[in-house]
């Protein structure tokens, strides 16, 4: 671009639109067993229909009067992507 600033300005207007530096969180790698029992969960719940899983988001929904908890988000988004693989495969 031509531009030249420091270090600091580029850090300053970091630091005004929010933007922070975050260094991902290591998580274990899932082991045999575990790989196991998802695919073994998946594949029970793969013939479910919408409203089977329609139920199970209103059910979070429910409990957490409106605001999802982190891992029930994780929990939804995970569900979500298994609808989106099942109906594909159907």
């Amino acid at each position: 671009m031509g531009v030249k600033v420091s270090d600091r300005t580029v850090q300053r207007r970091l630091v005004d639109t929010e933007l922070r530096a975050k260094i991902a969180r290591k998580k274990p790698f899932l082991n045999v067993v575990q790989r196991q029992k998802r695919v073994a969960w998946a594949k029970e719940h793969v013939t479910w229909t919408a409203e089977n899983w329609k139920k199970v988001r209103k059910l979070f929904l429910v409990t957490r009067q409106g605001s999802l908890s982190s891992a029930a988000t994780a929990f939804v988004t995970f569900v979500d992507d298994l609808k989106k693989i099942a109906f594909q495969n159907a």
